[in-house]
């Protein structure tokens, strides 16, 4: 019993977390105004550099500075409508804000044909804040991300704002994936529905066990239902019949996927992937195509050299928070292959989850 659990546990994990990187409506679509710096600089060069070491530069591509260059200064008003969180200590003054366009290049970490330093300039535009704290001759600067506009490179601060863990606690996730290669189609569809302590994961996706159909690509499907709890501990029931009895997980074969409490498991499905070659878009953002289409290739390669892929990745926001997911790759390997998968988040802070009756 505990291998079979393993198994359909590891599947469940496989097929969840194939929205990271496998892979609306009305509202605003962000609630991002911008974001200070934690820390001072002792120059406006220092706090540029420090930009784009925090906030553009990622495990994907690392940005190298080129450039510095102010453009204007923001008006007292402009100043004043600035949020600057409690980075300011009581007696601080902002004795100006520039608004500088920072000009830089990017290396790219990865694949060898991505190694090489990319020969086109970036431009972002930035206020550096000077400060003199409690009236002191010495001032310091901080830099500030401005609220993000289409087409921006997407920063550190605006994807952990939009991806802040809390937002997600109480919500209803539902998530469906589609592949087809040489005439064989595969499906996977769940709903999760997380209530701060509680949660229910429907699933229905091929049955595992069913080698034989397996082998014959007729996939047969199966339906598996969990259920988790979070108090003293983390608890965790599966269901093969739907619903109508449990098996509790004693040893929690979720922690080796860094499952262990409601948090971690109503985030399991939010990106995780770097920011490094995301966009701001109306939309939400969105993978660059280019990165995208040439990354999928050289992880392609290996098995077919030369393989042309077309892939897209784009994340919906509303109100600061996610609200679809959509991926879709095209890949010819010398015979095509197409998977598209979406997942939606919806009824935040309104969704309830009860312990089935089936469960003592």
């Amino acid at each position: 019993m505990k291998k079979s659990i393993r198994l359909i546990v590891a599947a469940l994990l496989v097929a969840i977390m194939a929205i990271g990187f496998t892979a609306c409506g009305s509202g605003n679509v962000d609630t991002f105004a911008g974001a200070i710096s934690e820390d001072s600089y002792v120059s406006q060069q220092e706090a540029a550099e420090a930009f784009l070491d925090n906030e553009i530069s990622g495990e994907a591509a690392r940005a190298q500075l080129k450039e510095v260059k102010e453009v204007g200064t923001l008006s007292s008003e402009e100043i004043a409508g600035l949020d600057t969180g409690d980075a300011l200590e009581e007696g601080d003054t902002i004795v100006s804000a520039k608004i500088v366009d920072i000009s830089y290049t990017r290396n790219v970490a990865g694949a060898a044909s991505l190694a090489a330093e990319e020969e086109d300039t970036f431009v972002f535009t930035v206020y550096i804040i000077e400060i003199s704290p409690s009236g002191a001759v010495v001032h310091e600067f901080r830099y500030y991300v401005p609220k993000a506009e289409n087409g921006d490179a997407l920063t550190r601060s605006y994807f952990a704002d939009v991806l802040d863990s809390a937002k997600y606690v109480n919500c209803t996730q539902k998530y469906t994936a589609k592949s087809s290669s040489q005439g064989i189609s595969m499906n996977i569809d769940y709903v999760i529905k997380c209530a701060t302590d509680k949660a229910l994961l429907e699933m229905t996706m091929p049955d595992l066990n069913d080698t034989a159909s397996m082998m014959t690509g007729k996939f047969s499907y199966m339906t598996i239902y969990g259920y988790f709890e979070d108090g003293a501990t983390f608890d965790t029931w599966l269901s093969l019949d739907k619903g109508a009895s449990y098996v509790k997980d004693s040893s929690n074969s979720f922690a080796e996927y860094g499952v262990y409490n409601m948090e971690s498991f109503a985030t399991l499905c939010l990106p995780d992937i770097d920011y490094s070659y995301f966009e701001k878009t109306s939309y939400g953002f969105k993978i660059q195509e280019a990165f995208l289409n040439k990354y999928v290739g050289e992880a392609l390669g290996s098995l077919a050299p030369g393989a042309s892929v077309s892939a897209s990745l784009k994340y919906y926001v509303k109100d600061g928070r996610l609200s679809k997911v959509e991926s879709k790759i095209t890949a010819d390997l010398g015979y095509k292959v197409t998977a598209s998968s979406s997942i939606t988040f919806s009824a935040f802070g309104t969704t309830v989850v009860e312990r089935p009756a089936t469960i003592a």
